[in-house]
């Protein structure tokens, strides 16, 4: 059985680990991803379930990517990504993002996704979140591009 690759990222003095989960890997990932993801999911108003994420990174159509601490085996955070293929180009879209102490890792994990858009040739990176992931993102040259209004019957 193959170990997931790991890339290790430095920052801050602390050392994180940010690993793009092999598809054959996530069912076995997924018991851990779950608790990690619920909150984040819970949030896309219906437009996910827990079951529904695990069916797309199963299939291979998302990423399942884990941050961990140091060493250590268990994960911290978890994050959910796809790359989008727009008429004019291809942006990897993070869906989701939940964890433990995600104000020590995010920039760690959007570092890494920034390194893995460019190494699969996307044009960029994109993301739908609540008002508070803007701390995070207009910190490292992110744009707010724009906002999504909806009216749920």
């Amino acid at each position: 059985m193959n170990e997931p690759k790991v890339t290790p990222i430095r920052y801050e003095e602390t050392e994180y680990q940010c690993s793009l989960i092999p598809v054959e890997f996530v069912d076995k990932a997924w018991v851990e991803a779950k608790p990690l993801l619920e909150k984040a999911i819970e949030r896309s108003n219906g437009r996910w379930s827990s079951q529904s994420v695990r069916m797309q990174v199963a299939s291979g159509q998302d990423q399942l990517w884990f941050m961990f601490l140091g060493n250590d085996k268990k994960p911290i955070g978890a994050l959910v990504t796809e790359f989008v293929d727009y008429p004019q180009s291809r942006i990897l879209s993070i869906h989701f993002m939940g964890g433990k102490g995600l104000d020590e890792w995010a920039f760690v994990a959007m570092s890494r996704l920034e390194s893995f858009a460019r190494e699969c040739g996307a044009d960029g990176i994109e993301a739908t979140g609540r008002l508070g992931l803007w701390k995070y993102l207009k910190q490292d040259a992110w744009d707010r591009s724009f906002v999504i209004y909806e009216k749920r019957f």
